[in-house]
């Protein structure tokens, strides 16, 4: 029909393309045959198959068949009703093909780019089950607790463990295991392993042998006078917002960085395989000639621990001898660390009888004057392949690392005092940020009085304390100081 046809006139082609629609939108077309390929027959402004919504395939099939659909944009509803043991096809002349299941219905899309897929799945339609549904036989018989995953190749049972036990994934490429619910919540044994939390130094530099730098690690050296360690905020990997730096200046000597785990955070790994990882670089690999991790266990009392861990450093390149009661649980060798950020890694069985404490120790065993090297990312935790470093929020970790330290604190009290001398006592009571891991140390600085003296704390326990001064004479007083808290390992 021309353009400005038949205008306001209903006649035979107006009804003709009226009907044309509704076998678009409604129209069924039955294709019964046996095998082969069908292609969908296409007229322009006539009757034909492709128009159809609704496409049947009927017939006792001797062999697969094929139903080919223009590429064109359209959906259909295809009604597979075949009997026998072969298989219905849908496909553009050029595209790939979806099976249709015998028995099924589905609606099939085509996008025009010789692109058929499913608009929705194919479905029984006597009662509307999924003709694709898993098929249980398929899987390992099992009892009430077991879980069933994939391991790679089939699907496999891992058996139901034991009371508070939790499933504890290992990443892509390995299978899920049982273990301790402490490990779910953070798999990584050490506290600040992102070295972002520097609460005794920021980012200054400090000297010695067996000091805490940036919280929870402690750094050892052959020379405390001329060794530097500082937190590091610009020379970091990508990713990462801080790391630990150490130099030896002067003079040629060993140096390293320790953790020290305790006992709660560390006796799930007691017994199993563990991987320490981190990322490490040296600011010149001849001067660092050898670099090596070791992962130790502590046998002594817990918690009670030896945290100068090196009881001889050894000649240049020969692992050192290390304190009573601390056992070497990896062989450490040379881990050839370059001038660029990279991932290490170094694995252990923790089989030492009675551990009670775990520690980490990173170090240089042949290191010259005048370079430096730098960590972070550093985690330790169970299996035996390293799986991507866990960041903690840095108040979380503020958190964590307050159990053991709490840096200067401004306090202070003031009032009336009725008299001088114990009755005219100053006192207030101090919570600490964290419960803290013991009962801690506590140190007052920068103590100043009015009309009082003698500032000291008293009733101390993990959670808090009381500060009391002593007024020295009647009126008003008060005092003002810091504190510091310290129940490290």
């Amino acid at each position: 029909m021309a353009t400005t046809e038949k205008i306001d006139i209903w006649g035979p082609i107006v009804n003709s393309n009226l009907q044309l629609l509704e076998a678009m939108i409604a129209g069924a077309e039955t294709i019964a045959t046996t095998s082969g390929t069908v292609v969908l027959t296409t007229n322009n402004g006539a009757a034909d198959q492709a128009r159809k919504a609704f496409v049947i395939c009927t017939g006792a099939l001797i062999g697969n068949l094929i139903l080919e659909i223009p590429n064109l944009s359209k959906h259909y509803l295809i009604y597979n009703r075949t009997t026998n043991a072969f298989s219905v096809t849908v496909k553009t002349n050029s595209g790939s093909a979806i099976t249709v299941p015998q028995g099924s219905a589905a609606i099939v899309a085509c996008d025009a780019n010789d692109v058929v897929s499913f608009f929705a799945p194919p479905v029984i339609p006597a009662t509307g089950a999924l003709a694709n549904a898993i098929a249980f036989s398929n899987f390992p018989t099992g009892t009430q607790g077991d879980v069933l995953y994939h391991n790679g190749t089939l699907w496999a049972k891992l058996g139901a463990g034991a009371s508070g036990q939790a499933l504890i994934t290992a990443g892509t490429g390995a299978n899920p295991a049982w273990g301790n619910p402490s490990a779910v919540s953070t798999k990584n044994a050490l506290i600040n392993g992102a070295m972002m939390v520097s609460q005794r130094r920021g980012t200054s530099s400090v000297s010695g042998d067996d000091i805490y730098l940036t919280d929870r690690w402690i750094g050892l050296t052959e020379d405390p006078v001329l060794t530097g360690w500082a937190q590091e905020l610009s020379d970091v990997p990508a990713g990462s917002y801080a790391a630990l730096g150490a130099a030896s200046t002067f003079t040629p000597s060993k140096i390293g960085v320790c953790q020290i785990i305790e006992q709660r955070n560390c006796a799930h790994l007691v017994g199993g395989d563990v991987v320490l990882s981190f990322k490490a670089k040296v600011t010149d690999d001849a001067r660092f000639a050898t670099m090596k991790a070791a992962i130790l266990s502590w046998d002594g009392a817990a918690d009670t621990v030896t945290s100068d861990i090196v009881s001889a450093w050894n000649g240049a390149g020969t692992t050192p001898t290390f304190a009573a009661n601390w056992t070497l649980e990896n062989a450490p060798a040379d881990l050839n660390v370059t001038e660029s950020w990279a991932s290490y890694s170094v694995t252990a069985n923790i089989d030492t009888p009675s551990t009670k404490n775990i520690a980490v120790f990173i170090w240089s065993d042949d290191h010259e004057i005048s370079a430096t090297f730098g960590v972070t990312d550093v985690q330790l935790e169970a299996g035996t392949s390293p799986t991507a470093f866990e960041r903690v929020g840095i108040q979380s970790e503020i958190d964590r690392c307050q159990r053991y330290y709490v840096p200067v604190t401004p306090i202070g009290e003031g009032g009336y005092a009725s008299a001088g001398g114990q009755t005219g006592r100053m006192t207030t009571g101090i919570q600490f940020p964290a419960t803290m891991r013991a009962t801690p140390t506590i140190a007052f600085s920068s103590q100043v009085y009015g009309n009082g003296s003698g500032l000291n704390a008293t009733s101390a326990t993990d959670r808090g304390f009381f500060a009391n001064a002593t007024a020295s004479a009647a009126g008003s007083c008060y005092w003002t100081a810091n504190y510091t808290a310290d129940a490290e390992l």
